[in-house]
């Protein structure tokens, strides 16, 4: 993808209508050579559409607000996995900053001083971590998408979905928030995980440190209040289940890279381990039930994972393509 490069700035003037019938026909030539420039224009796209549209009248001190944007992202270490950083003035003389990187896209947008900054972070094929604006910090897991608005009048407000890790830096006179489709979130300073189920529009959250408080959107009960150590789950209309003190070693795995298992079933194993790697298991014709996995995994590469599955246990794992792996039983 490395091609994409020389794309990056034509890619954005199309987004905010600024090609050229000339540009216009290149760029369509550079989508039609493959499936993956298309899927890296969508992306971007993507990410445009989610950061939303702003378009402010042009302002004297445009270009010293360009300035002090790009000295705070000087402060912040880039998502982990960029390999283009660009920055572009745009003709509203509003300063965007575009981190386009192989499964992580970063934007944020430098309103006029007294209005809000917004941030939008969309993950793919990785696992993205970002320190935001008021320094607190998020791990944003896989196929997850967030949006965080910031603003000295205004409280902090995150709009997620998918799944994300927060550690959020105190701040009493403006409390952070995420918003779900299920739930709304808000903490004053502590670290928790957030979790969207899209099929069944529920809410997950454990907190680490801390206390938080939930409330589900369309509901009129009084938010739930959840102290260090404990789990819930919220839908629109109710918390459906709540547990004080939360046990399940491996739930933040695919953050802390960290898998314990003793003795676990194989089916719950294959289970945390698809979570932690963003894989699938098909093991549809072979019988795992007898199957139980005792390890423990510590930063470790996926094929070190499937080595080690094969090893111990006599089964024969194959990549099936996509991110799936076909698991089998090794006996004629």
């Amino acid at each position: 993808m490395k091609q994409t490069i020389e794309y990056d700035d034509l890619i954005i003037r199309h987004l905010i209508n600024e090609t050229t019938s000339d540009e216009e026909v290149k760029l369509q030539q550079w989508l039609n050579e493959s499936d993956d420039h298309r899927k890296y224009y969508e992306q971007a796209e993507r990410l445009w559409e989610l950061a939303g549209a702003y378009h402010p009248a042009f302002a004297e001190n445009s270009e010293r607000d360009l300035e002090r944007t790009e000295e705070r992202l000087t402060d912040y270490p880039a998502p982990r996995i960029v390999f283009i950083k660009k920055v572009y003035r745009m003709a509203a003389a509003v300063a965007a900053i575009l981190v386009i990187a192989i499964g992580a896209f970063y934007l944020l947008k430098s309103l006029p001083a007294g209005s809000s900054e917004k941030i939008a972070l969309l993950s793919t094929d990785n696992i993205v971590h970002q320190i935001l604006p008021d320094g607190s910090e998020i791990w944003l897991n896989r196929n997850s998408s967030l949006t965080f608005e910031y603003g000295r009048e205004k409280n902090r407000t995150c709009i997620l979905s998918g799944e994300a890790f927060f550690q959020v830096k105190h701040d009493s006179l403006h409390p952070f928030e995420i918003v779900t489709r299920a739930a709304i979130v808000r903490v004053l300073g502590t670290s928790f995980n957030v979790k969207t189920i899209t099929r069944s529009n529920e809410t997950e959250v454990l907190v680490s440190e801390g206390k938080v408080s939930l409330t589900p959107v369309n509901s009129s009960v009084q938010s739930v209040i959840l102290p260090s150590g404990s789990y819930a789950k919220a839908n629109p209309g109710s918390v459906v289940e709540r547990k004080d003190k939360f046990v399940r070693t491996n739930y933040l795995s695919w953050k802390t890279r960290i898998l314990v298992f003793r003795d676990t079933p194989l089916d719950s194993a294959l289970a945390d381990i698809e979570q932690c790697y963003g894989i699938t298991f098909d093991h549809a014709g072979t019988d795992i039930s007898g199957y139980k996995l005792t390890a423990r995994y510590v930063d470790e590469q996926l094929p070190d994972v499937l080595a080690v599955l094969q090893a111990t246990l006599g089964l024969s794992i194959e990549f099936s393509g996509g991110n799936t792996y076909r698991l089998f039983s090794s006996e004629p």
